[in-house]
């Protein structure tokens, strides 16, 4: 069994983890949103190039 003592490091380093494993997650789901983004602008962007080829 461990001494009190080391109780609070092992804490500390589990603490760290969990936050490294939420900023992970998070910058994912930045990079998707990011990428769905992007995906909506080019729709968006042709759709207006359609629009003006028909109203020449």
């Amino acid at each position: 069994m461990k001494q009190l003592d080391e109780l609070p490091s092992a804490v500390k380093v589990l603490e760290d983890v969990s936050q490294q494993s939420i900023i992970e997650k998070r910058r994912k789901l930045r990079e998707l949103k990011l990428k769905q983004i992007g995906q909506r602008t080019s729709l968006i962007e042709r759709d207006i190039e359609r629009l003006a080829q028909l109203t020449r």
